[in-house]
């Protein structure tokens, strides 16, 4: 691999005068020519392509010679010779657009973050590898990917200008894959190549951005890319699937992670003159039909495969070690983590069957000793008032911070009045509140 000639330098946050002049003069001390570009990395393309005598001709070289354009994070680490494997890789293979590197832990490199990313069919990006997973060299066969992260991603200069660059309207934590998804629509390769690492925490990336962001991430790509008739329908199970995770994550006493669930689809959902747009740039360079990446999505058993090893790391009562309470530890062979740690797990039966069963044992109590309000319309008499009669009204008392019983006294909303709101508002309240107080018993589990 040969020297650059020259340095051409995008700053994001801002270009002032002592900035400039630091990076002329490390310039100056390699030898190099630098250019300073002041554009943030989502801006046109035409702002990142390089300059010179001819953008299509090398300085003293033939024309036609490709360029490339390599994107490192300012907090990853790329291995020395990753470039350099990159290039080699792209030259071996002319209908390459976007090579990506191996992604592991930025102060543990024996982790692995990812090697390529797949796309759930409900557009989530996903790495198929366990938290904590150690490289033993188990992904190095893998070429073709969906996607790649963007840490030590590799792009071809006129694909890059020819696709717009990163999408300005999208989520940050889309970006990448987003690139990737119409590169592969407009007929190009996206590889990755394991013999390049880069170490990189993955703050901000789609994989580890949160679940508010990871959300908003997989329901905009999945919106961006379908078919226009299906937009409709996408949108509509949009807000339906987000207000379904509120639930669920009330029920599994978890709504932190359902109220963030509920934020991430918001986002997405409310922003249709951007999505439009969006929609409309990625057309002007679809090549291909939308079914050419059906064959790199993450298949059905393996994202369930995936999840369930999740939950397994999340459980509590794994047991560390030997499985006797010793806190002795000896040199272990792997460095800082033992291989054999699962093997000390004991074997136990799922705790989810006491559950299931409890479930239906208070459901059928509560249905045998309700049975009346089957069917009831509202629920009325005693104290209990009826739900307000107009949608202002709603909202008003889920958000209002007073309340109004007694002499009145300051209350925190909760989340149960914005719930109610939302049904009461689709014209579901007062049934709403039937079925909550059938299920009370079961969900009181």
């Amino acid at each position: 691999m040969r020297r650059p000639e020259r340095l051409v330098v995008t700053c994001a946050g801002g270009l002032d005068d002592a900035l400039a002049a630091t990076l002329t003069r490390i310039a100056d001390d390699a030898g190099l020519t630098v250019e300073i570009v002041d554009a943030f990395p989502t801006a046109p393309a035409d702002r990142l392509t390089l300059t010179g005598p001819d953008a299509a001709t090398e300085p003293g070289g033939e024309p036609g010679t490709e360029h490339w354009l390599w994107w490192v994070h300012d907090d990853s680490r790329p291995a020395p010779d990753a470039l350099h494997r990159l290039l080699r890789a792209v030259e071996a293979s002319p209908s390459v657009a976007i090579a990506g590197c191996k992604q592991v832990e930025l102060d543990r490199p024996r982790h692995l973050l990812d090697v390529g990313v797949a796309v759930t069919r409900s557009g989530e990006p996903i790495s198929l590898i366990e938290p904590g997973e150690l490289d033993q060299g188990q992904y190095d066969g893998r070429t073709d990917v969906f996607a790649v992260s963007a840490p030590g991603l590799l792009a071809r200069a006129d694909v890059w200008s020819a696709l717009g660059g990163l999408d300005p309207e999208g989520p940050p934590p889309a970006a990448a894959t987003d690139l990737c998804w119409r590169a592969r629509l407009a007929g190009h390769r996206v590889i990755v190549v394991p013999d390049a690492v880069v170490g990189h925490d993955g703050t901000g990336e789609a994989l580890f951005a949160g679940t508010a962001a990871v959300r908003e991430a997989s329901l905009w790509l999945r919106l961006k890319h379908a078919p226009a008739l299906a937009v409709p329908w996408l949108w509509a199970w949009g807000l339906l699937t987000g207000l379904g995770g509120l639930v669920s994550s009330l029920l599994v006493k978890e709504p932190g992670r359902g109220g963030a669930h509920l934020r991430g689809s918001l986002r997405a959902l409310s922003r249709p003159g951007a999505l439009s747009r969006s929609r409309k740039r990625a057309a002007r360079t679809r090549r291909a039909p939308r079914s050419v990446v059906r064959p790199l999505r993450a298949r059905g058993p393996e994202v369930r495969s995936y999840r369930r090893g999740l939950v397994d790391l999340e459980d509590p009562e794994e047991v560390i070690g030997d499985g006797t309470g010793s806190t002795a530890s000896g040199t272990e062979a792997t460095g800082d983590h033992d291989d054999f740690t699962a093997l000390a797990t004991p074997e136990r039966s799922w705790v989810g069957a006491g559950l299931v069963l409890a479930l239906l044992l208070l459901g059928g109590l509560s249905l045998a000793g309700l049975r009346h309000l089957l069917g009831a319309p509202a629920l009325t008499g005693g104290s209990l008032l009826p739900v307000s009669g107009s949608a202002a009204e709603l909202w008003r008392h889920a958000l209002t911070g007073w309340s109004p019983a007694g002499a009145g006294a300051p209350v925190q909303p909760g989340p149960f009045g914005l719930v109610v709101a939302v049904l009461g508002a689709a014209g579901f309240g007062s049934a709403a509140l039937v079925w909550l107080t059938l299920l009370a018993m079961p969900l009181a589990a």
